[in-house]
């Protein structure tokens, strides 16, 4: 094993020769977008963790169902109809099984371990409520998932993992500890879909840049990676040196607003790519 120097670190995971334990996806009533269970199942098998679908019964929906007005408006049909507790739990019941099938379907051709819970809550407070120490997040857009005949297939029409190889993985890697585990992370998931990497250096002077950078290409290896330069805080131009490489994910530390949930205003804005929060 190569000795660590300050300039040199390894990445590793939490804990010395220890795997994570779950890679966590915590859906709603807003569903979430087929790419985001993918990216997850593609760290479980790269970080031999198990697959753990959360689906969260959001408590401020079933507030609004008791109340006497509350109607229901849908695209295939026209006008209002009236929506009651019966008509959400019935419809929660529908999305927690889709989710359930779904996770099986990705897990199941590559012999991951995977696991399903209900909950009651409001998101985000109740995803991040039912973490671990060792626990990966996986956040994706809202979005129904496709029915069970799709659930293999994304938009490239390509079987998973091979879906996935067209896009890059951003990382956001700011020379620490947790910034290791970021990266270790992002280098599991482009070994198992083939992708490039795209490193976003968090650093607020050239030097710093230059001197994260040389750390991060240490543990490269053979992979082909893109690097970008944001400030510290600057969640902005992360998202952005993501977006504008067509990435599918961006990995980054998991922060103590995301652990009580005060970042939930936040997560929505990754619309087009996955935010994966690394503890």
């Amino acid at each position: 094993m190569r000795p660590e120097s300050p300039t040199r670190p390894e990445a590793r995971l939490p804990g010395e020769g220890s795997r994570y334990g779950r890679v966590v996806v915590c859906v709603g009533a807003a569903g979430i977008d087929l790419v985001a269970l993918q990216v997850a199942a593609g760290l479980a098998v790269g970080l031999r963790a198990t697959l753990a679908g959360i689906y969260v019964e959001e408590e401020r929906l079933q507030r609004v169902a008791v109340l006497p007005f509350t109607r229901e408006f849908s695209l295939h049909s026209p006008g209002a109809r009236d929506f009651s507790l019966s008509d959400l739990r019935r419809s929660q019941r529908s999305q927690a099984d889709q989710l359930r099938r779904t996770l099986a379907a990705l897990a199941e051709p590559m012999s991951l371990i995977w696991t399903m819970d209900i909950v009651q809550g409001d998101l985000p407070g109740a995803s991040f409520a039912r973490m671990s120490a060792t626990d990966l997040m996986v956040v994706g857009r809202p979005q129904l998932l496709p029915p069970a005949g799709e659930t293999r297939m994304a938009s490239t029409g390509k079987p998973y993992p091979a879906a996935l190889s067209r896009h890059p993985v951003a990382v956001l890697y700011d020379g620490s500890q947790e910034g290791l585990r970021a990266l270790a992370a992002a280098l599991a998931l482009v070994r198992i879909t083939g992708s490039d990497l795209v490193v976003v250096v968090v650093a607020d002077d050239n030097a710093s840049f230059q001197i994260r950078k040389r750390q991060a290409e240490h543990q490269l290896d053979a992979v082909r990676a893109h690097f970008h330069r944001a400030t510290t805080g600057n969640w902005q131009a992360a998202e952005q040196a993501a977006m504008a490489h067509g990435a599918t994910a961006l990995i980054r530390p998991r922060s103590d607003a995301d652990d009580t949930g005060t970042s939930g205003d936040v997560l929505p804005t990754f619309s087009s790519c996955s935010l994966v929060l690394i503890p």
